[in-house]
């Protein structure tokens, strides 16, 4: 997800950080650079984090794209100034087209994901294995 979203943003000369919202008032985000191809690199991440602690990694100006900004654009412009740049709302969202575009232009470098081995990637533990590991430690 955090790669479609920074994928509608190709060629930007600007750092682009996805902001999604993860619940429990917390995002999933990343920073990426579009390559000389226009693809977005990441650069730091994926993290699941508190909104707040953003300005902890952007001091330049950053578009910020993704469902997390009705929730939280408001404050990330007050924390970040202008340094953070909201993306317009009708592309806050991942669209399939965006990340087709994406898969085809790391097609075109050489680099692919095999649909077979593909999985997702978890940057938190789900409410689940959280409260299993805490009975774990009781009865340990």
């Amino acid at each position: 997800t955090l790669d479609g979203l920074a994928g509608q943003l190709p060629y930007s000369s600007l750092p682009i950080c996805p902001v999604v919202d993860a619940r429990k008032n917390e995002i999933y985000t990343a920073l990426y650079r579009c390559n000389a191809q226009g693809l977005p690199e990441k650069t730091t991440g994926p993290m699941v984090i508190k909104p707040e602690r953003l300005q902890e990694f952007i001091t330049t100006p950053t578009l910020l794209v993704g469902d997390g900004l009705p929730l939280y654009g408001r404050m990330l412009k007050e924390l970040l100034g202008e340094s953070a740049l909201l993306a317009p709302q009708e592309i806050c969202f991942a669209r399939a087209a965006a990340i087709g575009s994406l898969a085809w232009g790391l097609f075109r470098q050489g680099s692919f994901l095999n649909p077979a081995t593909a999985v997702p990637i978890y940057v938190r533990a789900s409410d689940a294995e959280l409260q299993f590991g805490e009975r774990k430690k009781i009865a340990s």
